[in-house]
């Protein structure tokens, strides 16, 4: 018998940033991105996830940005692989899109930028999110101007 696979609890999700523009876009576009991160939080409760929501249609586009914690039980730990494949086929990040499409349909209602969202999330492009470098190591790294 095959251990049960541990489900995503969509955990303090936010919208961390919302933008539009009304101008021409040549071709409609809508793309769901989705980042992870490698490893658990420093709470030891999850993963943090980003999502992206961008889209455009004959009158403009917007973009909106999300974020929450992944909650699952630390014994479940299913490595970075098997969590972006249980992340793509969970009902959290489908509730975390529902979260960045409520937030994109005001934008785009009060830009009348005509961009209709799908009720339900497209595939996500999905990619594991990089740690930023130490500031001392960036500051070593970079030319002093003067």
């Amino acid at each position: 018998m095959s251990a049960a696979k541990p489900a995503l609890t969509l955990l303090s999700p936010e919208v961390i940033d919302v933008s539009s523009v009304r101008r021409p876009v040549e071709k409609p576009h809508l793309n769901w991105l989705v980042g992870y991160a490698p490893e658990r939080d420093e709470d030891d409760l999850g993963r943090i996830v980003f999502g992206t929501i961008h889209a455009g249609a004959s009158n403009g586009f917007a973009e909106v940005t999300v974020a929450c914690l992944m909650g699952y039980p630390a014994e479940a730990e299913p490595g970075t692989e098997k969590f972006k494949k249980l992340l793509k086929k969970s009902d959290a990040l489908e509730a975390l899109y529902d979260v960045a499409r409520i937030a994109f349909r005001s934008t785009a209602a009060i830009t009348d930028i005509g961009v209709e969202l799908p009720r339900k999330a497209p595939d996500p492009e999905m990619n594991e999110l990089v740690r930023a470098s130490d500031d001392s190591q960036a500051e070593e790294a970079a030319p002093e101007s003067n």
